[in-house]
């Protein structure tokens, strides 16, 4: 936007809708291993400056393989989201839930 303000747009299209720490996490992800690093520091510093309604929020509106790579990222959200879990694409009422009693079955033989 700064860009676009002082004249020097290039062209590239922004995604307001996106919050700016999930968009740097996207692109952290897909970078070199040094970027890849950086990932897990960029998902603390969103779960520190969002609330749990926005953090529900953002993770609804990503694609189901996302919010689980996001969810399951070192760190706070690894720790505040153990065994969370997030309905996927297209995934009925009644599939969600099923998927979801198995899972905590599973983890309760487990002793997690």
């Amino acid at each position: 936007m700064l860009e676009a303000v002082d004249g020097n747009y290039s062209g590239k299209l922004v995604d307001l809708s996106v919050r700016p720490e999930v968009a740097v996490w996207r692109k952290a992800r897909g970078g070199t291993a040094e970027d890849q690093a950086l990932a897990s520091y960029i998902v603390d510093e969103l779960m520190r400056t969002t609330g749990d309604a926005d953090r529900l929020t953002i993770f609804r509106t990503m694609r189901y393989d996302e919010a689980e790579e996001l969810r399951r990222t070192d760190g706070l959200a690894a720790e505040e989201y153990r065994g969370f879990h997030f309905r996927k694409d297209g995934e009925s009422d009644r599939d969600f839930a099923r998927r979801r009693r198995n899972a905590l079955r599973n983890s309760r033989q487990h002793g997690r």
